[in-house]
């Protein structure tokens, strides 16, 4: 049932992620994630709404299964940092829609300003409540109730060894805990296109809202170019990371030429007395 609801909720997802287009435009040619695959076989490919989940999915499997208690209460402390700024964000963002539905110009255009207005209102106090719902179902959980939380009820074959079986994570766990991000992506895309819709059809229907010289297109203008520009560097920013990291998880899962020089032998990972160098020579070579 669950699985029926995202599908449901593919578009409007997909909508929240708009602003940040050529980020996923840059990834769209990307394999199908290896753990979708192997978890919901090969109809994967076909169901693109489970493909936004499968990262998220995939981490929590890593960690009711074989994370440490600590790894587990880190977890959920940075679920609860992350949703305490969603709900800053998201009320300001309620005010930002309140203060654009009080114009008195939205009455001389059409419509759908003032709607997508109210739609990015709406989610932005869902969002606003739903990390409440959210903050008050996690504080209330000890460590072993949250790993239980994450995990669906049902094992499967390990991956690595077959003869063991592991916990399967939760999707609707997962859900619960990107809902308010992902209504609160949704409300900005909506605010944005609703200020786009409210300039164009302000110059279009030459309702005046500045004095000045085709002051509305100007003002039109700044805002798509202003916007388009800063989205489009700080997505292709992030594009680029991902192909970065990507890239740097195959060169580790090869194990060649990477070595770890440590100041000190006694240091471990969890100090920082080391450097890295590498040795791009194959081992045959050395």
């Amino acid at each position: 049932m669950t699985e029926y609801f995202a599908a449901v909720g593919f578009p409007a997802r997909v909508l929240g992620r708009v602003p940040l287009l050529i980020r996923f435009l840059s990834s769209a040619g990307r394999t199908p994630s290896p753990y979708g695959l192997a978890r919901y076989g090969p109809s994967y490919r076909f169901r693109p709404w489970l493909r936004l989940d499968a990262v998220e999915l995939e981490n929590i499997e890593e960690l009711i299964n074989h994370g440490a208690d600590a790894h587990l209460e880190a977890f959920r402390a940075s679920h609860l940092a992350v949703s305490g700024s969603t709900a800053v964000v998201g009320g300001l963002l309620v005010g930002g829609s309140s203060a654009m539905l009080a114009l008195e110009s939205l009455v001389e255009m059409h419509w759908s300003p003032r709607a997508l207005f109210i739609l990015s209102l709406l989610l932005s106090l869902l969002s606003v409540y739903f990390t409440l719902l959210q903050q008050r179902e996690l504080v209330a959980m000890d460590i072993r109730t949250f790993r239980l939380w994450l995990w669906d009820g049902t094992t499967i074959p390990d991956q690595n060894d077959s003869s063991k079986r592991i916990r399967r994570s939760s999707l609707s766990s997962n859900i619960m805990l990107q809902a308010p991000f992902e209504l609160l992506a949704i409300s900005i895309a909506l605010f944005l296109g609703a200020i786009g819709f409210y300039l164009g059809l302000a110059y279009a229907s030459k309702v005046t809202l500045s004095k000045g010289w085709d002051s509305n297109l100007a003002t039109l203008l700044g805002f798509v170019v202003t916007a388009v520009f800063s989205l489009s560097v700080f997505g292709q920013a992030l594009g680029e990371k991902d192909r970065e990291l990507t890239r740097c998880k195959a060169m580790m899962a090869e194990g060649e030429g990477f070595h770890i020089l440590r100041t000190n032998p006694q240091d471990t990972e969890a100090n920082s007395g080391y450097t890295e160098t590498k040795d791009w020579t194959k081992p045959n070579e050395r």
